[in-house]
Parts: C-alpha cells; sequence; structure tokens
C-alpha cells in the first residue's frame, strides 16, 4: 500500500513572517496522505509509460522524490505498524498478515506513535481511512474509519479471481475514497493552528471497482503490459520460486490461469486506473493545502507502505522481496527542502518518523529507539553531492519462510533464514531478470550487505539448538497429565533419526514441551518438521518460567505464537529479561496428531538499531 504523508518542519518561523499578526501558525502543520497497495507505476518512480499521475508530479517538482526507497516488510499490517511506530519488524515481531491475530500494539507495546508524539508536543491530530492496521481510533484526537472499502459495482461487467477483481461502479455513487477526501479537506480549511492531518486513499488496493471513466484513460487495445521474461524464476532456489508463486492467497498456477482467461491484461490495466484515480484524490487534497494557512509553512510528505507486482516473476500481489513488491514511493516537500531534487539512495519508510520529529524541532521519544535514520542532509538544499551508501532492511515472513531484504544504492539482495540468496544489480538489471547470487564476483557484494541481516549475526551464546535430551522425561503422572508419547534422540531407532517424535494421543489439549535457558532479546523460533496430515492442528505456543518444567501444568497460560502449518514453521519471541522459556507444542483437535521434527532452533534477532 502506497501512503502520501505531509509533514511540517520546525524552522525558526519566529524569524519569517506571513503578514499575520498572531502567531497561530508560526509552527508547522502536517498532512500524511497515504495510498495503499502503490506500486511504481507512476510517472514519479517511471514504473509504467502510460502512467497518468499528474498531482505526483506537481508534488514532486515542489519538493525532494526518494527514488529508492524500500517499505518495513512488504504487507500492510507490519509495515504501517513499522512506519507508524518506528520500529522494525524484526525488532517488534510483527513481520506478517498473520500477526494481525493480535492488534498492532501488542507488538509496539509502550511505544510512542508518531501521532501520539506530536500530539504530546502540542499538535491537534486528525485522521480519517487506513492509517494503522486497524485500531486507529486511540492514536488520534479525531478519527474518521474507512467503514465500507468498495463502491457498488455494476452487474455484468469485469471478472473477479481471489482476492482480484475489476468492475465498473455504480455511476452518481460516490467512491469511499471520495468520502474520506472530503473529510480531510474540511478538516484542512476548518482546523486553526499547527495539526496534523493523516487522509488515507485505499485504492489502488485491490478490488479494483471504479468509475468508467478511469478505465477509459486507459484504452485496453493500447495497454501495455509490465516488462516479463520467460522463466524468469529458472534461476531462483527453490524455496523463493514458493514465494514467487505464493501460495497463502493464490492457487498454484494462478498467473497461468489468468492468462488462460485473458484477465491478465485486464487486472493490470485495472490496476493503473486505480492509480490514476488515487492521483485524482491527492490533486484535490493538495488544492485545499494550498488554499490554506497551513500550506504557508507546513509540509507535505508521500509515502506508500510498499508495492504491488501484476505477473512479474508470475507473481501478483505484495508479500514478496522483488523490488516491484517493496518498492515504495517517499516524497518530502516544504520550506528547508530541496526542490525537484531526485535522491537515488538507499533509505527506508522508518526513517520518515526520525526526520519529521528532527525537521520540526522536535526531541525524539523518550518511550522507545528509532530504528531509522535522520534524512535532513538528504533534503537539505545546500548537500546536492552527499555522499551516501547506508544499505536498509526489509523483514518479512510468507508461506512459513522468514526473510530479509537488503537493499543498497545499487544491489538488492534477499536472504531466507533457511540460508538461500538473490542478488541484483539494480542500475544495470532494473526489472530484476538476472539472478547474480552465484557469481563468483558477487560473493563480496553478499557478504558486505549480510553485514545487515536482521538474523544473521547471531553470537554463538545467543544461537541454541534445542537437542533431544531437551525433551524433558515424563513420569507416569505427567505423561497422563500431557497425554502424549514420544520417543527422544537417545531412541534414535525408534524416533527414525528425529529430534522429536511425538504422537499427541489424547486429543485436543495433549502437548509436549521444551525448556530453554534465554538471555534478553528478539529471538526467532525455527520448527523443521514433516508436514504430515495433523501438523496443522499442532499449535506452538511459550511462556516464560522460573525453574522447569515440573512446575508447570496443562492450564500454565502460554502465549500462542501460531499452527505447524508449514514445512518450517518461524515464529519470533520477545525476551525483557534472562529467563527460562517453555516451548509448547499443543493437539487442537479431537484426533491424534503426530510430530516428527527434524530440528528446533532459537536464533538472536540483531535489530537494526543495535548496530
Amino acid at each position: 500500500m502506497k501512503l502520501l504523508v505531509t509533514f511540517g518542519c520546525c524552522l525558526f518561523l519566529s524569524e519569517i513572517g506571513f503578514g499575520r499578526e498572531d502567531n497561530t501558525y508560526q509552527k508547522p502543520s502536517v498532512l500524511m496522505v497515504n495510498i495503499d497497495d502503490l506500486n511504481d507505476w507512476t510517472t514519479v518512480l517511471r514504473g509504467h509509460p502510460q502512467a497518468i499521475t499528474p498531482n505526483l508530479d506537481r508534488l514532486a517538482k515542489r519538493g525532494t522524490v526518494f527514488t529508492n526507497t524500500i517499505c518495513p516488510s512488504p504487507v500492510c499490517f507490519p509495515s504501517r505498524t513499522a512506519i507508524y511506530s518506528g520500529i522494525h519488524p524484526s525488532k517488534s515481531g510483527a513481520v506478517s498478515n498473520f500477526n494481525w491475530a493480535k492488534e498492532w500494539k501488542f507488538y509496539t507495546k509502550n511505544a510512542r506513535t508518531l501521532p501520539k508524539h506530536l500530539a504530546d508536543n502540542g499538535w491537534a491530530t486528525y485522521a480519517c481511512g487506513k492509517n494503522l492496521h486497524g485500531r486507529n481510533d486511540s492514536e488520534f484526537e479525531e478519527y474518521l474509519p474507512l467503514k465500507k472499502k468498495e463502491p457498488t459495482k455494476l452487474p455484468g461487467v469485469g471478472f473477479s479471481s481471489g482476492p482480484l477483481g475489476w468492475a465498473y461502479a455504480k455511476p452518481g455513487e460516490k467512491m469511499p475514497d471520495e468520502l474520506m477526501v472530503d473529510w480531510g479537506i474540511k478538516k484542512i480549511q476548518s482546523s486553526e493552528g499547527h495539526s496534523l492531518f493523516c487522509v488515507g486513499i485505499y485504492k489502488p488496493h485491490v478490488k479494483w471497482i471504479l468509475p468508467k471513466r478511469f478505465f477509459e484513460m486507459h484504452p485496453l487495445n493500447k495497454f501495455q503490459m509490465p516488462k516479463m521474461q520467460n522463466n524468469d524464476i529458472g534461476d531462483l532456489p527453490e524455496r523463493l520460486k514458493l514465494l514467487a508463486r505464493n501460495k497463502a492467497k493464490f492457487d498454484k498456477g494462478y498467473h497461468q490461469k489468468l492468462v488462460d482467461a485473458g484477465q491478465d491484461k485486464n487486472f493490470a490495466r485495472a490496476y493503473l486506473a486505480a492509480v490514476t484515480f488515487a492521483d485524482e484524490q491527492l490533486g484535490r487534497l493538495l488544492d485545499a493545502w494550498d488554499a490554506s494557512p497551513h500550506s504557508k509553512n507546513g509540509y507535505i510528505v508521500l509515502w506508500s507502505d510498499h508495492g504491488f507486482m501484476l505477473g512479474e516473476k508470475g507473481g501478483w500481489g505484495k508479500f514478496k522481496p522483488w523490488y516491484d513488491s517493496c518498492r515504495s514511493h517517499f516524497i518530502i516537500a516544504g520550506p528547508g527542502v530541496a526542490k525537484d531534487r531526485r535522491c537515488d539512495h538507499a533509505v527506508s519508510l522508518l526513517d520518515l518518523y526520525p526526520t519529521l520529529v528532527s525537521e520540526m524541532g522536535i526531541e525524539l521519544p523518550k518511550t522507545h529507539v528509532l530504528d531509522g535514520r535522520n534524512l535532513s542532509k538528504l533534503i537539505d538544499p545546500d548537500e546536492s553531492e552527499l555522499e551516501w551508501d547506508k544499505p536498509v532492511v526489509m523483514s518479512h515472513e510468507e508461506d512459513g519462510v522468514r526473510y530479509d531484504v537488503v537493499l543498497s544504492n545499487q544491489y538488492r539482495m534477499t536472504r531466507l533464514i533457511t540460508g538461500e540468496v538473490e542478488l541484483y544489480d539494480l542500475r544495470n538489471d532494473p526489472h530484476e531478470f538476472r539472478n547474480i547470487a552465484a557469481k563468483k564476483e558477487s560473493q563480496a557484494v553478499i557478504d558486505k550487505l549480510s553485514e545487515h541481516l536482521t538474523f544473521s549475526v547471531p553470537r554463538v551464546e545467543s544461537r541454541v539448538k534445542l537437542e533431544a535430551e531437551s525433551v524433558a522425561r515424563q513420569t507416569s503422572a505427567e505423561y497422563r497429565s500431557r497425554g502424549n508419547y514420544h520417543y527422544v534422540g537417545s531412541s534414535r531407532q525408534a524416533s527414525g533419526g528425529k529430534v522429536l517424535s511425538a504422537a499427541l494421543i489424547k486429543g485436543a489439549g495433549s502437548y509436549v514441551e521444551f525448556v530453554v535457558d534465554m538471555a534478553p532479546g528478539t529471538y526467532q523460533l525455527s520448527i523443521g518438521h514433516e508436514a504430515g496430515k495433523t501438523a496443522s492442528q499442532i499449535e506452538v505456543s511459550y511462556a516464560i518460567v522460573e525453574n522447569d518444567a515440573a512446575q508447570v501444568s496443562a492450564s500454565y497460560k502460554t502465549a500462542t505464537l501460531g499452527k505447524l502449518s508449514q514445512e518450517i514453521a518461524l515464529k519470533s519471541i520477545r525476551i525483557e529479561e534472562a529467563n527460562k522459556v517453555l516451548i509448547r507444542l499443543k493437539n487442537t483437535k479431537k484426533s491424534k496428531a503426530v510430530i516428527n521434527v527434524d530440528f528446533f532452533e532459537l536464533t538472536r534477532i540483531v535489530s537494526p538499531s543495535d548496530k
């Protein structure tokens, strides 16, 4: 999703006169406009030759465009949580949309979000539409939610497949985004003094149901599909091929099914039409902003939380590590910001929070450490030739595979926690057709970028393998309460060489567990197992314990991490103080469940702020 944010900077305004005798607008206001699921198919990032986005161009000419921006995570929940809190997904544990089972505050704890921090410093805060991924109302003084995401569609026109689809909107009915922008305009017009306005524009998020005129602006018979290459995933490791054709949202062979149905071009065209619609809403906000006193010393920042793939590498949607999915818009405009500048240095949307508070002369929040960097030097008109090559990192988990993407000024690398690597030279291969990771000369680049991975540099004492002897030897009483039967490492013949072979024979509530000593930090728990028929009914949870498993009963309260639904289940555990940690695998259904575990592994994650 793509977001536009406008914010104001503190530029010694007492020395600047605007023809007003009062001090109402001496402090800058902030307009944050976010555009959901916006990839680089705009005239600003030049990802599609037929893009029609004059208002993005209009904003870009007034400020600095970061052309090489990566999102914190390529999907809504973790990316928005990170942008607003300033906490990297690898540090909070919110690395996937599957983490949405718990609200974002579960991951950010007591951290002050950007709007809360501005409110603490005297700014009025208003928001409408999608900003954080749920639970927005507590963060703003006034908030209007996007209750209806789609307009009424005309019957008999369009096509849907899975989460994607296009159609014409019912004529005469206002689009939900138009209603949000209407509200934002009224707030800009009626609010006095320094304020934060956060306006969420939902399109081009699926489904692409739009007024017919936006489709007509992009005639199907003239529409150009994105550049693709046959067998573009042929040079990828096998697990990366799974991510390209993500089965979490789409069936296997989804891309080919669209091609066979003649709908791939319709879908891509509908997306581009939705981008044009979103740009029109941005223009309405810019008009209102320019006509208000807030514009005299206010700032505009445009950002998008991630991109969107439309058939590249056979993939559709977000969730993925490639540049089409993780590249984001990020524009800053206002007094003291270089105008009509294109900055090609690698930056992250995590940099928004520290840059904003720095420009406004506000101290950093005391509740937590911000993981982004201050980009003030990159927007300074006097720093046109600044040397800057500071790689940034994106983290995500999809289809049970945890990965990091590291972006530098020239290269983009994906590293799976299971070890596989891909590398692209974006200057010479902007469409990422050639994975150069296997080339001998690429190793130095991989080594350098790997210094920024959030999981690849654990200290020896931070890496713990739960060997078979860690499995508690059970008494008959414990067997009755836990309801399992298992073979451990000393019984290799019975266990088939597995670290653990267990049968949870008493149905729902039966379990097996481990206890391990852990130092403070955030850990990645990896469980490699045979994904048999009953694996998906196994729930993984954990708890802090004082001594050992003997003190823990079946009713002991544990925090759920998820199910063993993938071949390698990867979950984050955060430990505030050194403790013994219990890890429990529990059957959730009445039928017997069998677990065959190849390895348990805990790897301490290194946060960007730790480096």
